[in-house]
């Protein structure tokens, strides 16, 4: 068989990340999400989280609780007490239309709660706030549950990574947005790539991924420095198989039961090839 001087190393099978949960089709970071996308075969559940007035650890992306709740104002301002009585279900729609799962009793669920509702998942924590206290807190919960083995440690701010990694060295971390973009450059001028400190993920956005050089030199030279690279947020199925042909480890989905079957369809097609 001839080579192809584009060829890289793949992965046994890429793995699927849950974005927010299955959030395409429920609503974002709520344990409904997460235990639908746990259940339809995501390799790892991609969570946010924030810490409310009172300081505890809560799940929700954004700085206010507009947009997925029916509530408004910034989450640091409000206790727990609280944000356990908006609707996190309140303004999901899947057609723009109809919301069906306003008034059904989805909370902003707190961090503790989703690691133990489910003890066996895999979780990606995505600090939002640039707050040692939240990397403080979030990081005594993980060893309170006795999960740093199952979760993975991402934030966009690398000083927060940096203190995780300094105070927890079994902790495993995703590097920061910042490295991401230096990692390419890297891989596109072909120098060595000399992180702060050794994770072993990059995260590229889609947009990037567009290019296939670029996914080729992050794929080549996350092998040489024993990293994978995925990429985030990936929905179209024809853009998964053409990510997964091209060597990408592994990609975020806001639909992890159709990536789920796509990807077990590739991998059949795979060993029937030979």
């Amino acid at each position: 068989m001839k080579s192809n001087k584009n060829e890289t190393p793949v992965a046994a099978r890429p793995l699927i990340i849950a974005h927010r949960g299955a959030s395409g089709l429920y609503p974002e970071n709520t344990i409904l999400a997460i235990k639908e996308a746990y259940n339809n075969g995501a390799d790892l559940i991609e969570i946010d989280v924030r810490l409310t007035h009172d300081g505890h650890v809560v799940l929700l992306h954004d700085a206010f609780v507009d947009r997925t709740t029916d509530g408004s104002g910034r989450l640091d301002r409000l206790t727990l007490v609280q944000t356990q009585l908006l609707d996190a279900g309140f303004r999901f729609t899947r057609d723009g239309q109809t919301f069906p799962f306003a008034g059904h009793g989805l909370k902003i669920p707190l961090l503790s709660e989703v690691l133990a509702e489910l003890p066996t998942a895999k979780f990606q924590i995505e600090l939002k706030d640039n707050s040692l206290a939240l990397a403080v807190k979030v990081l005594e919960i993980v060893r309170s549950h006795q999960s740093l083995e199952r979760t993975q440690i991402a934030s966009a701010f690398g000083r927060l990574l940096s203190f995780i990694h300094k105070a927890e060295q079994n902790a495993v971390l995703a590097h920061s947005a910042f490295d991401a973009i230096k990692f390419v450059l890297c891989a596109l001028i072909g120098h060595a790539y000399s992180p702060c400190f050794h994770a072993g993920f990059i995260d590229l956005p889609l947009r990037s991924c567009r290019y296939q050089h670029i996914v080729f030199a992050a794929t080549r030279l996350a092998a040489k420095q024993g990293l994978r690279v995925r990429a985030y947020t990936v929905n179209d199925l024809d853009k998964m198989k053409s990510l997964v042909n091209m060597g990408l480890q592994g990609f975020f989905t806001d639909y992890p039961a159709e990536a789920r079957l796509l990807v077990d369809a590739l991998q059949e097609r795979k060993l029937h090839d030979g």
